[in-house]
């Protein structure tokens, strides 16, 4: 095991001296610390700001301490990197030889940002959330693994803490909490009185399963709660006191309706002003002008779904950033509503003029928002496993197609670990890409937590059809760890 920990260690930390920090549009954001930015990534930035103080004859997007953060990005790449495979060699009995191919699946990944995307650099490298985030899902994907299958409270736990972690770092992170609650439904749900049923058929065996089974749906309620309220309530405190500290307001951070409010602005037409509070029609109206006249609304995007879909991602920076937040930047202070106006925060005025467009616009562009919704989200499916291409579209469907081909024979076998990991990494690629094509369009950056899974996962089941083990050793294993999570 010990290559699969100091390859990826040398590989990250190779293009960390090569590459150095990659500064970024959003870098700024979070160096600066602005209040629209969750708490984890810019506290992490004035630690390392703290412990080497800038020098204020280099530019921002130079100064030193940013080598030293992409350094601890770049271990931590690697980590969640061995972590999760190291552990599936273990489990799953793989070859040493398929160690190595796994291991060799996140590395591909991050050379492909590195050298055929547009980016040119890996996320390990930037000043981003991303910097932190991936390896926080692979560690995530690799610990509710973990509780799927052997029912370990340690593992559950360490799912908790990535998901806290993931949800203060950005809001795509959310995705997490999702996956932790159906992972714990489904292992409750697969953990109730099916032994029992097994055994006994008469009206007592009968009732001591349902009474089981009801025991186990009570425990799983509860757990989830728990797990809520901490997934929830740690990051919203962190929030919270983290902006009374920097901004003396114990609230939350801001902006986060600016991505819906962008999506209501993108499907509406002119005559919809007539639904906007009198007191912001003429700022929704300036807004509105500005982007019909740049051709930036859905009224202006070309025929077919590659174009439309390009369209929307082309010009949703522009409503957002170039038309709206400039003039909500000019206009939030000045209102006269008292909604807005009585907020202290400029940013969080700025919050309440969105939300009065967004409550007034949404109910009148369902079937418009639908559409969008559809097209971004089967281009989310693409750009997990390849690229936004004609060509790797068709490669696309026939990927996803032999990988749940798989999944199902997998399941009518019963190799419950395989289809473990194939179904909760299936279950993560459509909860990813269907949050993120509900408020924004998505991109790689917004879908590149699942690429490595899922090829892991499709390695993993055309490995086993070739390698199985033998079948008394498979049925233990099976029998194994059935009690296993039973017995938690």
């Amino acid at each position: 095991m010990i290559p699969i920990v100091v390859i990826p260690l040398l590989f990250y930390m190779a293009y960390w001296i090569y590459d150095g920090a990659v500064w970024c549009a959003d870098s700024m954001s979070y160096v600066v610390m602005y209040d629209s930015r969750e708490p984890l990534y810019p506290t992490l930035l004035a630690l390392f700001r703290r412990l080497i103080p800038p020098d204020g004859s280099v530019p921002m997007e130079e100064q030193r301490y940013l080598f030293w953060v992409v350094g601890v990005q770049s271990i931590l790449a690697a980590v969640s990197v061995s972590v999760l495979v190291i552990y599936l060699v273990r489990q799953l009995k793989l070859s040493k030889w398929m160690g190595y191919v796994l291991m060799m699946i996140p590395l591909g990944v991050s050379l492909l940002n590195r050298y055929a995307a547009k980016r040119g650099s890996m996320y390990s490298n930037c000043i981003l959330t991303e910097g932190i985030t991936i390896s926080i899902f692979l560690l995530f994907i690799r610990f509710a693994y973990e509780y799927m299958i052997s029912g370990s409270k340690k593992a559950l736990i360490l799912s908790v803490a990535m998901t806290i972690l993931g949800v203060s770092t950005r809001k795509q992170m959310y995705v997490l909490l999702v996956l932790l609650l159906l992972v714990l439904v489904v292992v409750g749900v697969r953990s109730g009185p099916g032994d029992a049923e097994a055994d006994g058929t008469d009206g007592v065996a009968s009732g001591q399963a349902g009474g089981a089974l009801s025991r186990r749906l009570g425990s799983t309620a509860f757990t989830c709660m728990v797990c809520v309220a901490l997934a929830l309530g740690v990051p919203a405190l962190y929030d919270c006191t983290y902006n009374y500290i920097l901004r003396g307001d114990f609230t939350r951070h801001t902006e986060d309706n600016r991505f819906v409010s962008t999506m209501a602005l993108y499907t509406a037409e002119r005559e919809y002003a007539e639904y906007i509070d009198p007191g912001l029609r003429d700022i929704w109206l300036e807004i509105y002008d500005a982007c019909d006249e740049a051709g930036y609304l859905y009224h202006s995007a070309p025929d077919g779904w590659l174009d439309a879909v390009r369209h929307f991602e082309d010009n949703y920076d522009h409503i957002q950033l170039d038309v709206m937040q400039v003039v909500l930047e000019r206009t939030a202070d000045d209102t006269g509503m008292e909604t807005v106006d009585r907020n202290e925060l400029h940013s969080a005025r700025m919050d309440a003029i969105r939300s009065e467009f967004n409550s007034s616009l949404l109910p009148h562009e369902a079937g418009r928002l639908l559409r969008i919704f559809i097209n971004n989200l089967l281009a989310g499916l693409v750009l997990t496993v390849a690229k936004l291409h004609p060509v790797l579209c068709i490669y696309a469907v026939l990927v996803y197609a032999l990988y749940l081909g798989l999944l199902v024979v997998y399941i009518r076998r019963g190799n419950r670990q395989i289809a473990c990991f194939a179904g909760l990494t299936l279950a993560g690629i459509l909860v990813n890409v269907g949050l993120v094509s509900a408020v924004i369009f998505c991109q790689t950056r917004y879908t590149i937590y699942l690429m490595a899974p899922f090829y892991i996962a499709m390695m993993l089941m055309i490995y086993r059809i070739w390698h199985r083990p033998e079948t008394k050793t498979d049925v233990a294993e099976h029998d194994a760890v059935k009690m296993g999570v039973a017995g938690q």
